[in-house]
């Protein structure tokens, strides 16, 4: 099957590619097995350790998977309340380049539920960056 990308902004094919992921530094993997080793030599039981970079969901998704890189640049700030966040950014013209409003959007989390298990002190909302890439 072929994956053929196209954007609805000239010339951020050249500047900003969509990247397969089997090319993208996922340096977390190596920590990863670096950690399963040390509780291995530490006597620990594989079996029971549930280790990311052996999960057949996550490494079945490197071989198809593309990172869409940001094409302007951005910041978020959390508030601190796990909700609300700001967000200051470069691009000032998204509603006339592809019909978004704001260049940062967000999914709070009564849109899309409890469904995620969320670490403490980590945002809540979903940060969305709306991409040219159809």
């Amino acid at each position: 099957m072929k994956i053929e990308f196209y954007s609805v902004i000239e010339g951020i094919e050249y500047a900003y590619p969509p990247i397969p992921l089997t090319e993208v530094d996922m340096r977390w993997i190596e920590k990863s097995q670096d950690f399963l080793r040390e509780q291995i030599k530490n006597k620990a039981d594989p079996h029971n350790m549930n280790v990311a970079h052996l999960c057949s969901g996550i490494r079945g998704l490197f071989s198809v998977a593309y990172a869409i890189p940001a094409w302007h640049d951005f910041t978020i700030k959390t508030n601190g309340d796990e909700i609300t966040f700001d967000w200051i950014t470069t691009e000032t013209s998204m509603k006339n380049k592809f019909g978004h409003a704001d260049p940062i959007g967000f999914f709070h989390k009564d849109i899309y539920g409890e469904h995620a298990v969320l670490p403490p002190q980590t945002l809540k909302t979903i940060v969305k960056v709306p991409t040219p890439w159809r």
